[in-house]
């Protein structure tokens, strides 16, 4: 339809069909600014602004237009055209050209775009830092990471942020309005610092991440399960938090956690259950046990003689009867629990109690408190009471009859 007719019956009015369908036809139209006393078409400089156009009439005495040097003169004066922005021409492949504010003759007609001049942008990843100059605002992330992986030796860059925002290929520089001097973050590494296994561990994590995204790269790099109930601290001394309890959308670089930066780990305790069958002959017994990631295998069994001593009457169980096995590894002694992260020892996990191959023990008895001794060759003559005299036991081995005659 048209809007109006010579006969005036249709003036200000919209069809039907468009008022029941909701369509607007009518295109927001730019401001079209003339400059100078208009003449021949042929003479126009067109001049397309982010918001408004301007027609230039190139031929009015008054402007006094020789160059694009008065060009940009007039344009800065009169029409906003700051520093940074500039001329530019778009060719037959819809490529801009930049148009320099030099004493360049005009040449009619003609028509001009103002862009953002090319800005410097810095990509930091994996501790290096580049300056990548003479960035366009049409230049997508992807082709940044490619400047930067030129630039950088080969260094290959996956993922970018910007503010804690993660970036995609296919944004520009324009749409992300990012200013000069701007930083885009690949992966960078932050420590953290496990305050019950005093170890420390640099995790690559990105500024879009969050503390769960942190936690669980921590626990993938040290092999590790997550006990529930474990924190992580900012700084040292302040309240623990738990990411996975209530999770926070606030972004690594939200919360100011940045390259080499530290942070503390605290592990919570976590239930393991033993599993000791003595014999094929015996029934299994189990008892469950509260340990933490930095205790030592050692301490794992001091605290399961001590409980089979107190529940089970295994009163003679030393460590060298016995074997703890996880994951059908044998568990040093000397190793923490933690260790065994790779082969996710957790919470309710299943260490089994395997019997040693020993020497056999003669069987004595304390004189002091009556509990039964066991004593290798070699092995101190003492019972767990103290005392240090035992007598040998009667043997029953032989079943001896005496007949008279």
């Amino acid at each position: 339809y048209q809007w109006g007719s010579k006969s005036g019956s249709n003036d200000n009015k919209v069809s039907k069909m468009d008022e029941e369908d909701g369509f607007n036809n009518v295109k927001e139209e730019r401001p079209n600014v003339q400059v100078g006393k208009a003449g021949a078409q042929t003479h126009v400089i067109r001049v397309k602004f982010p918001d408004k156009d301007v027609e230039v009439h190139a031929k009015d005495p008054e402007l006094n237009l020789t160059s694009m040097a008065d060009l940009y003169a007039l344009l800065q004066a009169d029409h906003g055209l700051s520093e940074q922005f500039r001329l530019a021409q778009e060719n037959e492949n819809e490529e801009t050209i930049p148009i320099e504010n030099d004493n360049t003759d005009i040449e009619l007609p003609l028509s001009l775009t103002v862009e953002r001049k090319p800005i410097r942008i810095i990509v930091q990843h994996h501790g290096k830092s580049e300056m990548l100059e003479d960035i366009s605002m049409r230049k997508t992330i992807g082709e940044i990471r490619v400047e930067f992986r030129v630039k950088s030796g080969g260094l290959d860059v996956w993922k970018l942020s910007y503010e804690g925002k993660q970036l995609h290929d296919d944004m520009t520089v324009e749409s992300l309005g990012l200013e000069d001097g701007a930083t885009l973050l690949g992966a960078y590494a932050v420590t953290v610092h496990d305050l019950e296994c005093k170890t420390e561990k640099a995790v690559m994590v990105h500024g879009f991440n969050t503390l769960v995204d942190l936690v669980e790269k921590y626990m993938e790099a040290t092999h590790r399960e997550k006990h529930a109930g474990s924190t992580i601290m900012l700084n040292k001394g302040d309240p623990g938090i738990d990411p996975f309890e209530s999770p926070d959308p606030a972004t690594l670089w939200d919360l100011k956690i940045v390259e080499n930066a530290v942070v503390f780990y605290h592990s919570a305790p976590f239930t393991v259950t033993i599993r000791d069958r003595k014999s094929n002959h015996e029934e299994e017994q189990k008892m469950n046990l509260v340990v933490h990631d930095h205790f030592k295998v050692e301490r794992v069994k001091n605290m399961f003689m001590d409980t089979a001593r107190a529940e089970w009457g295994m009163v003679d169980i030393s460590k060298e009867d016995f074997t703890l096995i996880f994951a059908n590894h044998e568990m040093k002694d000397e190793n923490q629990l933690f260790h065994y992260g790779q082969y996710r020892l957790g919470s309710h996990s299943i260490i089994l109690v395997q019997r040693t191959e020993t020497k056999s023990a003669s069987k004595y008895q304390c004189t002091r408190c009556g509990n039964p001794v066991s004593i290798r060759p070699g092995d101190p003559i003492r019972c767990i009471c103290g005392c240090r005299v035992v007598e040998k036991l009667r043997t029953q081995r032989f079943n001896i009859r005496y007949v008279c005659r």
